[in-house]
């Protein structure tokens, strides 16, 4: 992510983003979280070194990850982090809807 975010690439991660936040799966995987991974990369274009990504993309709460959300250059992040796959485009919906994220109309 550093590497692609100095050299300003663009980028995708095909597999695992299932869910908001970092997470265990049931078969005992550990998962970046979508929400984590827009964060980190926020914090990468901002300048931010490595462990910082590292940091924000461990964290298992939404109270950090949205604090670091919240100053967020939404064009400019997308334009770095382009898509993500998960299995069930559903996932990502209950996710945050769960968080109180989604107002009833966008579920």
């Amino acid at each position: 992510m550093s590497a692609c975010l100095s050299r300003r690439l663009a980028f995708k991660l095909t597999a695992g983003l299932h869910r908001a936040l970092r997470n265990t799966s049931p078969e005992g995987f550990e998962q970046h979280g979508f929400l984590n991974v827009l964060a980190a990369v926020s914090a990468g274009q901002r300048g931010g070194a490595a462990a910082d990504l590292e940091e924000l993309l461990a964290q298992r709460t939404i109270g950090p990850v949205l604090q670091a959300l919240r100053s967020v250059d939404v064009a400019a992040v997308r334009r770095s982090f382009v898509s993500f796959g998960c299995c069930d485009v559903n996932d990502p919906i209950t996710d945050l809807a769960g968080f109180g994220l989604l107002d009833e109309a966008a579920q």
